[in-house]
């Protein structure tokens, strides 16, 4: 800007001294012209002063050429009337072009510059002594002056050059003294470089010289950038506020493209001048987008899978969860961070799940897989196949636990089922009859199917009522008034929870006991038992009986629950079956024996004569007694003895069942002839 306003002062000194000389008009519309060119020359050339081809030799030798016609033309045409000023005008004119871009552009082509000056002074002193009868002592005179400027601006670059020459030995040394730290550093001014640490020089693939060469650093950054680059450098230069650490992407000279991260501070002891730090951060960013691309995988992963997975703190308390463990347990995310593992834990399995936790923080272990069970916000329990992992920081110190939890509910469902069915086996099998195997049965329904409270109910078929016969109950909390409230109840087809399995015969689930308004309801819901299931017990097709079971929660029927209850219905009614069968079997033997308990006729005495009346008596019993007829009475008794075991591997048919109990199946009495 200085150099600028110093050019526009001399031409106007120049303009002025014409505007003096009181040329003709045309000289003086001629002389306007030239200015006016030479104006806008300047202007074009301090354009280009600041631009990338300022150090371009071509560009400089013909900007001089130009500025040297120009000074030639203005001052040959006004010549006649500046008189003895001419000598002194060209050579400050002359000076000044040579001086401005040569000392704004490169002083390492002074030999160039100074040489377009020397031959535009020559042509105009040539005209000037042939053509305006200068003095020839004026020229010399003015000539050895011009040489003098140029000589003392020669001495002056070079010692400027010496100069900054040093100054760049000496932060190239201390930027060479910093490349141990395997950063770049380079100086910059305005842009251009100055000097670079070999660390600089290395990351950009190019030589000292071949980076000295480059009007701006910029021309190292993608093309589409160059230009946002460019303002941010200018902005800087005039003090604005631009950010001093910024990522940016650097052209290796292979072509390829490094990410770097760049500091930049001003230095103050020369203006203009930055200090730059370059870190190559290719590396580093590829490691951020490997990790971001592996934390997509596992978040897709994590948010897909079937498995319910929960990240929580060492206390337990929950921090992140996936869908499937959102459905799993019933609540949603935000409900669950809220909770920890501890809040979700069926009460029995809780004391394990501490100790598992305790186990991996003393680092006995790092992880552990367990079965247990989690209270779902509906208050079911879902069984799952827990995986629990002690996850530790890069400094070994624990810093959260993983679980993942695999809903193992229908494999628990059989299991449980099948521990149903056996549980009522084993009661059966080990009790003499119904009597004594009712407790057990319900017992073990209790127990496996995680039941409170079992009651059964039998078909009287005389009074065709279905009424209370026995219940089992679960430690714990009081029933008393809900069970008092059986005894004496009796149900028919279709009323009650016991008239409706009799009449549909399946089994029927009340979840709700609200709209029901009968005594045994409003008792249940007293004592706090909402979820009844009936099933029945059944010997064939004919219901001869009926099990319910009560728990605290509401309860629906699954398929293997069902499934489970005909089973266990028929087995159960069967049994009872059986067991009447062999009890009426058995008073049928009795009133058999008892009706063959019968006495053999006397034989008449046969008296000969001369026989004496006791003589021979038992020789003569035996021949006067007919021959007994088969004993029928003992056969049939083995035969029904028979028929007994054989009812106990298959159940009595109806009709001889109701014979039975009528006490009408005892067989004919053989009578002995007279």
């Amino acid at each position: 800007m200085v150099t600028g306003l110093a050019v526009v002062a001399i031409i106007a000194a120049v303009a002025w001294r014409i505007w003096q000389a009181n040329p003709p008009a045309e000289v003086l519309r001629q002389e306007g012209l030239l200015i006016g060119v030479g104006v806008v020359f300047a202007v074009v050339s301090m354009v280009v002063k600041a631009s990338r081809y300022a150090s371009n030799l071509a560009v400089k030798v013909a900007i001089t050429l130009v500025a040297a016609v120009l000074t030639d033309l203005v001052l040959g045409v006004a010549g006649r009337w500046l008189g003895d000023d001419l000598p002194p005008l060209a050579a400050v004119s002359f000076a000044t072009v040579f001086l401005y871009f040569e000392a704004g552009l490169n002083t390492r082509h002074f030999g160039w510059v100074f040489g377009v000056a020397i031959l535009g002074i020559g042509a105009l002193w040539v005209f000037a002594v042939t053509q305006l009868m200068v003095s020839l002592g004026t020229i010399v005179i003015w000539t050895l002056v011009l040489v003098g400027l140029g000589i003392l601006a020669y001495l002056t670059s070079r010692s400027v050059e010496r100069d900054l020459a040093t100054q760049v030995e000496r932060q190239s040394s201390l930027l060479a003294t910093l490349s141990e730290l395997g950063e770049g550093l380079m100086i910059t001014e305005k842009g251009r470089f100055v000097a670079g640490n070999d660390a600089y020089v290395a990351l950009t693939g190019y030589s000292r010289p071949e980076l000295a060469a480059m009007p701006t650093l910029i021309e190292l950054a993608p093309p589409e950038q160059r230009q946002a680059y460019a303002a941010n450098l200018a902005r800087r230069i005039a003090g604005q506020d631009v950010p001093d650490r910024y990522t940016a992407t650097m052209v290796h000279k292979s072509g390829r493209h490094v990410d770097v991260e760049v500091a930049i501070h001003r230095l103050t002891t020369r203006q203009h001048q930055l200090l730059t730090l370059v870190s190559d951060i290719s590396g580093r960013l590829r490691a951020e987008a490997g990790e971001r691309q592996v934390e997509a995988r596992f978040r897709t992963l994590f948010m897909q899978a079937q498995a319910g997975m929960a990240f929580t703190a060492l206390d337990g308390h929950i921090t992140t969860v996936n869908p499937a463990f959102c459905d799993l347990v019933g609540y949603t995310e935000d409900e669950l961070r809220t909770l920890s593992l501890l809040d979700i834990t069926h009460p029995d399995d809780a004391v394990a799940m501490r100790e598992a936790m305790h186990s991996m923080l003393a680092g006995e272990e790092e992880g552990r897989r367990i079965e247990k069970r989690y209270t779902r916000k509906d208050g079911e329990h879902v069984w799952v196949d827990l995986t629990m992992r002690l996850v530790r920081g890069v400094d070994g110190r624990p810093s959260y636990f993983q679980t993942v939890a695999v809903d193992i509910r229908d494999r628990k469902r059989a299991e449980v089922l099948q521990a149903a069915r056996f549980a009522v086996t084993q009661a059966l099998v080990t009790s003499p009859g119904w009597e004594k195997a009712a407790p057990g049965v319900l017992e073990g329904l209790c127990r496996t199917l995680d039941w409170e409270l079992a009651e059964y109910w039998e078909v009287d078929a005389n009074r065709e009522a279905m009424h209370f016969v026995t219940a089992w109950k679960r430690p714990g909390r009081d029933t008393t008034a809900f069970e008092a409230t059986a005894a004496n109840q009796a149900y028919r087809r279709g009323e009650g929870l016991a008239g409706n399995v009799w009449e549909a015969g399946k089994p029927i689930a009340m979840p709700d006991l609200a709209g029901d308004d009968s005594p045994r309801a409003a008792a249940a819901i007293a004592v706090g038992l909402h979820g009844i299931v009936g099933f029945p017990v059944r010997s064939g097709r004919r219901v001869v009986g009926m099990i319910s079971l009560h728990t605290w929660a509401a309860r629906d029927l699954d398929e293997g629950l069902v499934a489970v209850m005909n089973d266990v219905g028929s087995q159960i009614g069967e049994f009872v079956e059986r067991k009447r069968a062999e009890v009426a079997l058995q008073e049928s033997e009795k009133r058999m024996r008892s009706r063959q308990a019968v006495r053999l006729p006397r034989p008449r005495a046969r008296r000969r004569a001369g026989e004496h009346p006791h003589r021979d008596h038992a020789s003569r019993r035996v021949r006067e007694l007919p021959a007994a007829p088969p004993d029928r009475g003992h056969a049939r008794e083995r035969r029904a003895r028979n028929d007994g075991q054989a009812q106990e591997r298959q159940p009595v048919p109806a009709r001889f069942r109701r014979q039975l109990d009528a006490g009408r199946l005892a067989p004919p009495v053989h009578r002995h002839a007279a």
